[in-house]
């Protein structure tokens, strides 16, 4: 009944408010909006079992009013964005709340917020996570937080879980992370890597002469390696051409260079 009810408004009014969208990750990364609330034409109404499904131009999108349990899970696992609305069958503003107001909906699946997040996981990087005592390190920490022998590392739970480019924590033992790419915002896939890295700048700069001696690039921190080139030899970082950082050893074994 209560979907006949609102099937009946759609049909009638052909408008609809859809709520914001935001994506989020999974770990303690802000939710990031997508886009603000806002009205779509309906142009065509359909009942598929217990959902209805509105199309606007060549978008189709699923609505489910007061869903079961099994459907909420179908939806919230298929292919097609879905909507949740709860209302009240006896409620005076019914017409109301459906046409315009988007408190009381919420999306269970959407196809741009799960390409999104797709591509930012496919961005990012794999970092092993270890335990040492109660606390859990991230090695190899590309904004180089913390430093010990050399070695740059992040606590997971104190740096990482406010840190924006933490996009994966959920898994024991490592961490999926954009820092090396410098990728926090759906918009800095557009940019140059080097806006990027002025917009979000290592967060510390600690001992960066102690890692390029412990032969490490201070810069990404992968690995120093002696190459050739035309003016002689020299030190180069082992992930190049993604970095292009270099140095020079002096006669006295120093490890000399700027950032």
């Amino acid at each position: 009944m209560i979907l006949s009810r609102a099937e009946a408004i759609l049909i009638a009014e052909k408008t609809f408010v859809l709520p914001e969208l935001a994506l989020s990750f999974y770990s303690h990364k802000t939710p990031v909006l997508l886009s603000a609330p806002r009205r779509i034409a309906v142009d065509r109404v359909e009942r598929e079992k217990e959902t209805l499904l509105l199309y606007s131009g060549e978008k189709r999108l699923v609505l489910a009013v007061n869903p079961a349990a099994h459907v909420k899970e179908r939806l919230m696992n298929g292919s097609d964005s879905a909507l949740e609305m709860t209302i009240e069958p006896d409620a005076s503003d019914f017409a109301d709340r459906l046409l315009h107001d988007a408190i009381h909906k919420t999306w269970l699946y959407n196809i741009r917020a799960h390409q999104m997040l797709s591509r930012f996981m496919r961005a990012a990087e794999v970092l092993a996570v270890s335990c040492h005592g109660e606390r859990r390190q991230v090695q190899n920490c590309p904004r180089q937080v913390r430093v010990y022998r050399g070695r740059p590392y992040a606590n997971l739970d104190i740096d990482c879980s406010r840190c924006e480019f933490c996009i994966d924590s959920s898994e024991e033992g490592r961490l999926l992370c954009t820092a090396r790419h410098r990728l926090a915002l759906p918009e800095d896939f557009e940019k140059p890597y080097e806006e990027r890295s002025s917009l979000y700048p290592e967060q510390q700069m600690p001992l960066k002469t102690e890692m390029a001696r412990a032969g490490l690039c201070p810069k990404c921190g992968g690995r120093l390696v002696e190459k050739n080139g035309s003016k002689g030899p020299f030190l180069g970082c082992s992930r190049y051409p993604f970095c292009h950082f270099t140095a020079e050893r002096r006669a006295d074994g120093e490890v000399s260079f700027s950032l």
